[in-house]
């Protein structure tokens, strides 16, 4: 079986670090680690979120560690236990388009700008950013897991996994999309794997981001590639549970240092706000070249 948890807010990610700027799940944390326990139950086979609610796609992911099985070898020798997040929103404006939904920035004859802004500081964020539960892939094709092939397989290539997207000819390095977009889950009972794909709206039939994982890969069963986790990473967010608390979510990046987090941040706040800033900064200037120019013809004619 297959369990899919639909969520307004995204659930793996940490992109504002106030709740009075945008509410993410990261934002109330004893909730979210009550979520990551439900979902993590022993009886919830192949769990897979999807979220939305940011104006773009993206492909996230967390491992997460059964802390009462620690025989004192540590966790990070354990068998993770992956937590895959598809994002994909929206459908009437995005960071591709415009993140304002007021008409003004879609029609208007400025709107071409703001289009270009919007782009280019989330295109910024993505780079400067260290979010680390953002999937990326920089090989074309991970074939993975042969022995979760049925035994008469005849066509292996039917049967490869895209773990960290890359599917279909879709994009690889990190798996975001910022125009308008849809997402789809196709479910192969026979094979028993999940195909994800996010579409856009105007785009080519070819799927912008594609993945496809294992049903036993998602149930933690076979090990899922690409984790850089240390034992580090694990006790830093360990740290922060409580007692009773059974599961250990990291990213699957590792944990970003908090000084990497505050400049990547602070960096992408200032280029957003300086791009909307700027029309309103030039126009000044302009100005203020305008009325400085017919001041001086108004003092050279009174010369005269």
């Amino acid at each position: 079986s297959v369990n899919i948890i639909v969520s307004g807010l995204q659930v793996h990610a940490n992109r504002f670090p106030n709740a009075n700027i945008a509410e993410e799940w990261v934002n109330f944390p004893r909730s979210r680690q009550r979520l990551f326990e439900a979902i993590l139950q022993e009886g919830v086979k192949a769990p897979l979120i999807v979220s939305g609610d940011v104006h773009m796609a993206q492909l996230l992911r967390k491992d997460c560690f059964k802390r009462r099985y620690d025989d004192g070898d540590g966790l990070a020798k354990r068998r993770a236990r992956p937590l895959v997040e598809l994002t994909t929103s929206g459908l009437t404006h995005s960071w591709g388009t415009c993140f304002a939904s007021s008409k003004q920035y879609h029609t208007s004859w400025y709107a071409p700008y703001f289009h270009w802004m919007s782009r280019t500081s989330m295109n910024f964020g993505h780079w400067v950013c260290p979010w680390t539960e953002l999937v990326r892939n920089n090989m074309t094709v991970t074939a993975e897991n042969v022995e979760v092939l049925p035994k008469d397989t005849a066509d292996v290539e039917e049967y490869e996994l895209y773990e960290n997207g890359g599917a279909e000819g879709a994009k690889v390095g990190k798996q975001f999309y910022l125009e308008l977009n849809f997402g789809e889950l196709e479910f192969d009972w026979n094979q028993r794997t999940v195909s994800m794909r996010v579409l856009g709206v105007d785009g080519p039939v070819t799927p912008m981001l594609g993945a496809k994982w294992s049903f036993d890969q998602l149930s933690g069963g076979i090990v899922m590639p690409g984790s850089n986790i240390d034992a580090h990473d694990i006790a830093r967010v360990e740290s922060t549970l409580a007692p009773n608390d059974e599961w250990v979510c990291v990213n699957y990046q590792g944990v970003a240092h908090p000084l990497d987090y505050f400049v990547g941040t602070l960096a992408g706040a200032v280029l957003l706000f300086s791009l909307i800033l700027l029309p309103n900064i030039l126009s000044v200037v302009v100005a203020v070249v305008v009325v400085r120019h017919v001041l001086r013809r108004v003092k050279a004619m009174k010369w005269r």
